[in-house]
């Protein structure tokens, strides 16, 4: 990601957050967290995110909207109170 000419516009800071979203994914990997059609995923909430980067709740869900946006990631919303459901795309 930090080198395709297609992600040079992302922030450096939404880089650091998609960089903790591939080491969560080992994990969800790891512990087989697959959907019917085969593919990983996993539960990364704005909390998790910004007490790993200290960055308030507005910025963290600045930077989620930003990966949506830019296509690595895509995050499926479950309902109220519950964490969305992260992709990585090409993982």
């Amino acid at each position: 990601m930090f080198t395709e000419v297609k992600y040079r516009m992302i922030s450096t800071d939404a880089k650091m957050l998609y960089g903790l979203l591939l080491d969560s994914m080992h994990l969800s990997i790891k512990n087989s967290w697959v959907d019917r059609q085969g593919l990983a995923y996993q539960f990364f909430t704005v909390k998790e995110a910004q007490e790993k980067l200290d960055f308030g709740h507005e910025k963290i869900c600045k930077l989620f909207s930003e990966l949506e946006r830019s296509d690595p990631i895509v995050r499926k919303r479950q309902g109220q109170g519950k964490p969305s459901v992260i992709y990585i795309k090409k993982f």
